[in-house]
């Protein structure tokens, strides 16, 4: 009880959605089946945390990952590869705990946090590992999250409205998953961003004249997706951006000058957009 009224008055979740999954799901193994006790007092970066990457377990339909989900009950088994590629941020070679297991949370696959300092969740790295269902909000509470990695599954819904909570995030890829909806304005508040990677999903609606403000930009793909309307004209400030890409859209109207101008070293969209300025280093038919 003491657990489930900190989670309601820290705003983590609401009263509406605590009584359902997968929050109700989340709330009750923490407290019936965490065999890693944690209390009420214990920090934000060990309760309330525990209960929101729970919560995003099994939001996304984590029993059925094919790497690192939660030990079968009868076998007490669960396959977990290392991620042993130097160049990916949750790098560990050493291999990582099944979710659910009963260990801090840090140490579970695809996490990272900053051992021996706050324990706050700096990395998810999840890719192909057959998620599905959807965001949860509660992931816009991890305040000190830095690169969010979701590649490569059935990930439905829309991208969080409270997505601009997460102040220092500086990569947010979510390519090859199946969100739907538009890009909501409050992304664009993100202003530490340097990697937007959204591609390959079924977003819809337009580009906010307002992605002018994620100037630290370096890396932005858009491309297989349902935006229409046009390409804004808002890429003036961006001189960090390096490669863009916007091709298989709806779009109408051609690159804006202010994306030429930028002499990008990778600018792809439709031939139609790319015509007639020819800016675009390749683009689609």
């Amino acid at each position: 009880l003491a657990i489930k009224q900190i989670i309601l008055d820290g705003n983590i979740t609401s009263a509406n959605d605590i009584v359902s999954p997968p929050q109700s799901s989340a709330l009750d193994w923490i407290c019936n089946s965490d065999g890693h006790d944690v209390c009420p007092g214990d920090g934000f970066c060990a309760m309330e945390q525990r209960y929101i990457m729970a919560v995003f377990y099994f939001a996304t339909g984590g029993d059925g990952w094919n790497n690192c989900a939660a030990r079968d009950m009868v076998t007490n088994s669960s396959v977990c590869d290392a991620i042993t590629d130097l160049q990916q941020p949750g790098y560990n070679p050493s291999g990582s705990f099944a979710w659910l297991d009963p260990v801090d949370e840090c140490e579970w696959f695809g996490l990272r946090c900053i051992l021996g300092g706050d324990e706050c969740i700096r990395i998810i790295q999840l890719e192909g590992i057959e998620q599905s269902g959807f965001i949860p909000s509660e992931m816009t509470k991890l305040f000190e999250l830095r690169f969010a990695a979701l590649e490569n599954g059935d990930i439905g819904g829309t991208i969080p409205e409270t997505i601009n909570h997460l102040q220092n995030l500086r990569l947010l890829d979510i390519d090859a998953q199946s969100l739907v909806g538009a890009i909501p304005e409050s992304l664009f508040d993100l202003t530490n961003l340097e990697t937007l990677d959204i591609n390959e999903n079924n977003l819809s609606g337009t580009i906010s004249a307002s992605i002018g403000d994620l100037t630290g930009l370096v890396f932005l793909q858009v491309d297989r997706n349902n935006f229409n309307g046009t390409i804004p004209d808002t890429f003036t400030n961006m001189t960090n951006l390096v490669d863009a890409t916007f091709e298989n859209n709806n779009f109408s109207g051609t690159v804006p000058p202010s994306l030429c101008n930028l002499r990008t070293f990778t600018l792809q969209a439709d031939c139609a957009q790319c015509a007639p300025s020819s800016c675009c280093t390749s683009c689609q038919p």
